[in-house]
C-alpha cells in the first residue's frame, strides 16, 4: 500500500545515518547540496556603482567559477581569499586620490 510499481520508500533510519543516501533517494547532486563558501559574500558587486562594478565585476564573475568547478579543500579557500585580496585593490585603486 502506498507504493507505486516495484520501487520501496526509502528507509527512513539509512537516510537519517547516511547523507548520501538522502541525496540519492532525492536525486539532487552534490553541488545542490553544497553550502556556499562563506567568502562568496564579498564578492557581491551589484550593490556598487557603475565606476566601482567595471573592477569588482570580472573577480565575483571568477569566484563563482572557482567556487563551483573547484573541489572544497584549503586551497580553494586560500585561492578565493588571494582573489578577494586582488579585488579589493583593484576597487580602491578606482579610489585612489
Amino acid at each position: 500500500m502506498g507504493c507505486t510499481g516495484n520501487r520501496r520508500p526509502p528507509d527512513l533510519r539509512k537516510l537519517l545515518i547516511n547523507p548520501m543516501a538522502l541525496k540519492n533517494a532525492v536525486n539532487i547532486s552534490k553541488e545542490q547540496m553544497k553550502e556556499p563558501h562563506y567568502l562568496m559574500q564579498f564578492f557581491a558587486y551589484e550593490h556598487l556603482p557603475d565606476f566601482l562594478q567595471v573592477a569588482s565585476k570580472p573577480f565575483g564573475e571568477l569566484a563563482e567559477k572557482m567556487e563551483k568547478e573547484l573541489p572544497s579543500n584549503p586551497e580553494t579557500t586560500t585561492a578565493l581569499r588571494k582573489l578577494l585580496e586582488a579585488k579589493d585593490c583593484a576597487v580602491r585603486a578606482l579610489l585612489f586620490k
